[in-house]
């Protein structure tokens, strides 16, 4: 019986007659549905079955691939500008050179010369800084204005601009202001001075240093920093350092382009998804600690995240569990190349005995709060649902049992005259139906020929006969009681049992037997007796004993 003609009968409301198979078979498919829905519902329950995590580490690691890819465009072209600078400041500085006929030792104590060449480099370096994306430009010489000051041999002129206000909608018209560098720019460019200015850098408090010989390929000789709170500043940054050069590669200096959290912050700002809010963070990780406070965090609305943290790794599979002082995240983590190998040159001591904690570690994370609501709300839609199921087919068990035994009953009913009119009532079972055709057919005290039996009557009399087979002694004594024709009442004081395991032993045989009721039970009794096969009814060993008992 195909699916389809299976539901055509459970959605019909007419009294066709289909096997008892097939109905024991939808009854059986029904309760089986509820069997797992109840399982499964229970495994969603203890967490067992963690519904649609897959979901959420997909999704993570979708932004996280996205956020890489972002990243890696904007940190290339702040190191194409930073090179095409440095090819730039060092032909201008060897122009320099030639023409006032002096090298690097002769700008030592030489204001003007300083003033002048500082000068030169401003175009050059606001170019690179309108181009870009970059919050920041510097280039530092390697030569001081007065080398009779205190540790004149860490002090080195140069010039610093940072933009003012980080505007990711504006980015042409930057306004610039002085950070290092001789005044007189300032005031020639139009510049504002920043509150922190000072002429020139303080190497031993520089996260960059100046080249040391000859300087080769620039594609190969870069390098960015890790990230650092510039001098008498809040703000942190982290620098691309590009050494310039003459064509001989003697080292003049270096230069290069500022990448602050802020800007970081902007380019990168938390992403609203279903799940809750992805922050993007960029630090190095020695294989324990990721280290925050060492790296760059974007915009992290909704997430209580701070750059001030480090993070203990808990658990690294589909996704990293991550624990600090502030709380519990969750996310996806790979290596990443962008900036190189990790420079540190920040507060923090970070453990680089392994080569794993000199890489940076790009990272999508979110509170783990947010994912444990998602994840709990799935899991209640889950068991909503599947609660839905047991009750639906709970109440449809409830109804086609009903739907199954009534019809029997009343055609027992018919058949035993008692219904009005003594009209035969169909029961929706072909072999029932069948069976009581037939019985009505022949008179209430004549013997059924074996040979008349319609098929279907005598394949259901054979399933019987091998079905009683399956009685326990006990559940014998109680059938062997009604074939002698004792009623239900009789049978505790005839078995020598109580009424509620009279109850226990109906019920077994009920399945056993596969009759829904005592009348269709003594309808087959009945049947036996008229076709004089009753005798298959008894058990062999019993039959054995009755023989030697006449014999």
């Amino acid at each position: 019986m195909s699916l389809k003609k299976m539901f055509k009968y459970l959605t019909s409301h007419d009294k066709q007659s289909i096997s008892m198979r097939y109905r024991l078979l939808a009854y059986m498919m029904l309760l089986l549905i509820m069997a797992v829905a109840i399982l499964v519902t229970g495994l969603v329950f203890s967490g067992v079955i963690s519904m649609d995590d897959e979901r959420v580490v997909e999704a993570m690691n979708m932004r996280l691939n996205i956020e890489e890819q972002q990243l890696k465009g904007e940190v290339d072209a702040i190191t194409v500008q930073g090179i095409n600078l440095a090819e730039n400041l060092g032909r201008e500085t060897e122009h320099f050179f030639t023409d006032n006929k002096i090298n690097i030792n002769d700008l030592n104590n030489d204001i003007d010369s300083l003033s002048k060449l500082q000068n030169s480099y401003y175009g050059y370096m606001n170019t690179a800084i309108q181009v870009s994306d970059a919050s920041g430009v510097y280039a530092i010489i390697n030569a001081t204005a007065n080398t009779k000051i205190k540790d004149s041999d860490n002090s080195r002129s140069g010039v610093y601009l940072r933009v003012s206000n980080i505007d990711l909608k504006e980015k042409a018209n930057k306004e610039l202001n002085l950070y290092r560098g001789i005044a007189d720019i300032g005031r020639e460019k139009g510049l504002r001075m920043n509150n922190q200015w000072q002429l020139e850098f303080d190497m031993n408090r520089s996260v960059v240093k100046l080249p040391e010989g000859k300087v080769g390929d620039l594609n190969s000789e870069y390098s960015y920093t890790g990230k650092n709170k510039l001098v008498n500043m809040w703000e942190e940054v982290v620098l691309l350092a590009v050494p310039f050069a003459g064509t001989d590669g003697s080292a003049y200096g270096v230069c290069g382009l500022e990448l602050s959290e802020a800007l970081f912050s902007l380019w990168h700002p938390a992403f609203k998804s279903e799940y809750g809010p992805f922050v993007t963070v960029i630090a190095p990780y020695d294989g324990k600690t990721f280290y925050l406070d060492q790296g760059l965090v974007g915009g992290t609305k909704d997430t209580f995240l701070t750059d001030k943290e480090d993070f203990t790794i808990n658990d690294n599979g589909k996704l990293t569990k991550m624990s600090s002082s502030y709380g519990e995240y969750v996310g996806v983590m790979k290596e990443t190349d962008i900036f190189g190998d990790y420079s540190n040159s920040g507060s923090k001591e970070v453990n680089t005995e392994n080569k794993v904690n000199s890489n940076w570690m790009l990272c999508v994370m979110m509170p783990e709060s947010y994912y444990n609501e998602y994840m709990n709300g799935l899991r209640t839609r889950w068991m909503v649902i599947l609660l839905l199921v047991i009750v639906i087919s709970f109440v449809t068990s409830i109804i086609l049992s009903r739907r199954y035994v009534s019809p029997v009953l009343s055609g027992m009913e018919a058949l035993k005259g008692d219904s009005e009119g003594g009209e035969i009532t169909k029961t929706g079972y072909s072999e029932i139906d069948d069976l009581i055709e037939f019985m009505k057919s022949q008179g209430s005290e004549e013997v059924i020929v074996e040979e008349k039996l319609p098929e279907n009557v005598a394949i259901l009399f054979d399933r019987f006969a091998d079905n009683i087979k399956k009685l326990s002694p006990a559940e014998w004594i109680v059938m062997k009681l009604y074939i002698e024709g004792y009623e239900i009442a009789d049978i505790p004081d005839k078995a020598f049992i109580s009424m509620a395991t009279v109850r226990k032993h109906n019920r077994n045989i009920y399945e056993k037997l596969e009759v829904a009721s005592r009348d269709e039970l003594m309808l087959y009794i009945d049947l036996f007796r008229r076709s004089n096969r009753l005798d298959e009814l008894i058990p062999e060993e019993e039959a054995d004993d009755q023989k030697q008992d006449e014999g």
